[in-house]
């Protein structure tokens, strides 16, 4: 009984010995996880500011090709409310301006 008590206590002795090395290596591990999440969050904030960037870049086309199409729209209106003062106003040149706005709103 005494060999099997001192048998414990030495394996008692050993398992407290290796006890502050599996709690180093728990430690360990949490802070790479958290390592790991924080690159993980690193990428996606990353990821979502490349996202904003290129959504901003696709807004400012969209206004630039929109000013476009209203400032052919305005020259054509006043290029029609001369014409149509005078006289002049012809439905072929409505149906080819139309063609024209169809055209450029393809392309974007």
């Amino acid at each position: 009984m005494i060999t099997g008590f001192f048998c414990f206590q030495i394996l008692q002795v050993e398992v407290n010995r290796h006890g502050t090395s599996v709690e180093a290596l728990n430690e360990m591990f949490q802070s790479q996880k958290k390592k790991h999440k924080e690159s993980k969050l690193k990428q996606l904030n990353k990821l979502w500011v490349e996202v904003m960037e290129r959504s901003d870049k696709r807004k400012e086309e969209l206004k630039s090709v929109f000013i476009m199409i209203a400032k052919d729209f305005e020259r054509w209106e006043l290029g029609m409310i001369k014409r149509l003062d005078s006289g002049e106003l012809v439905t072929s040149d409505i149906l080819v301006f139309e063609e024209k706005l169809q055209v450029s709103c393809t392309r974007f």
